[in-house]
């Protein structure tokens, strides 16, 4: 029987990736439909130092950024309530997409000092 309705779909990282105020890292995501119309991204970062407060997100779909899916967003850090070098940053995203491949790619940037991205997780409907 064929798939009826929306089927939330989701794409994570977790590991470390260093941030500053350039968009010299990216984080690659495997996306497990080409077509969906994404609903969020969510980015964890921890290491929040020499006056970082806001980042940066650009999606593409090559590894290389030039190919905006979701041009360039600023969001504030909430950082945390018990770890002050500790934050996250939510946008959201209510685009339809499709996509060549399976992958896309987030790039981040800072608008001054530095932090690590420790997670990112990508979510929309099917």
């Amino acid at each position: 029987m064929a798939k009826t309705g929306n089927y939330i779909q989701h794409a994570t990282f977790t590991g470390t990736v260093d941030i500053a105020n350039a968009f010299a890292n990216r984080i690659d995501l495997e996306l497990a439909d080409r077509r969906l119309i994404h609903g969020a991204l969510i980015i964890h970062v921890d290491t929040i130092a020499a006056g970082a407060t806001k980042l940066t997100m650009r999606i593409t779909s090559d590894t290389g950024g030039d190919n905006c899916i979701v041009p360039d967003s600023t969001a504030d850090i909430s950082v945390g309530i018990t770890t002050a070098t500790d934050g996250s940053c939510v946008w959201k995203i209510d685009i339809p997409i499709v996509v060549e491949s399976e992958t896309v790619s987030v790039f981040l940037l800072t608008d001054a000092g530095t932090c690590k991205c420790n997670s990112v997780s990508l979510t929309g409907m099917e």
